[in-house]
């Protein structure tokens, strides 16, 4: 895994003032919160796509060899970029307390556990159908993964010099489409979940899919 710094101004394209975007993406973390659990997590991978595509636009040595970024794969396959990701994004602001003291390596390792959790979950939940404990523990791990990947969020927010994520913080259409689309698969799975209910062992698969397009 190739390890990444932030740009020095040298480094950075010849873009007039004013004109060039975060280094990461930058959201506001009530819209990351609503849209990833109303998407049951799939909204991850958008989400690092986002990250990878901003960074890789800012940093001329991106697709040098040896340093090649491929965001779509680096979106699939984020298990293996986390901790890439979140050391980019604490070397982009050392100057910010908050970012400086941010244990980003641990918390690498968490959204890293969380993810392989809910690939797990949802593996297992595909071939044992009829548990109803399992199928809601592969629904409720979104809320986990959700706050742990949200909490980086918040970490790229005051690096990119925009705490509360004001530029990104209205809902498009596609969010609202999104949004509603996710609502009543919400509410199909959970009457189907508890319909059977924990006293038959019955209820609704669901596959989360932590690395699942999106």
């Amino acid at each position: 895994m190739t390890e990444l710094s932030s740009p020095s101004p040298a480094d950075m394209p010849s873009v007039p003032n004013g004109k060039l975007g975060p280094l990461f993406y930058v959201v506001a973390l009530r819209k990351f919160a609503l849209l990833f659990v109303a998407t049951f997590g799939l909204y991850q991978v958008y989400w690092f796509y986002k990250n990878w595509s901003n960074f890789k636009g800012r940093m001329p040595f991106a697709s040098e060899v040896g340093t090649t970024i491929w965001p779509v794969p680096r979106a699939v396959f984020s298990v293996f970029f986390v901790h890439a990701l979140f050391k980019a994004v604490k070397q982009h602001a050392p100057d910010k307390p908050s970012v400086a003291a941010w244990g980003q390596s641990t918390h690498a390792t968490l959204v890293v556990v969380l993810i392989l959790l809910s690939n797990v979950l949802s593996r297992l939940s595909e071939k044992i159908d009829e548990n109803f404990w399992l199928n809601m523990a592969a629904i409720l791990i979104v809320f986990p993964l959700m706050v742990a990947i949200r909490n980086a969020q918040d970490m790229i927010n005051i690096a990119c010099d925009d705490p509360q994520g004001r530029t990104n913080a209205t809902l498009t259409w596609a969010n609202t489409t999104w949004i509603v689309i996710g609502t009543l698969c919400w509410v199909l799975i959970l009457i189907g979940t508890f319909a059977m209910g924990p006293d038959t062992g019955g209820g609704a698969g669901f596959h989360t899919g932590g690395d699942s397009g999106f």
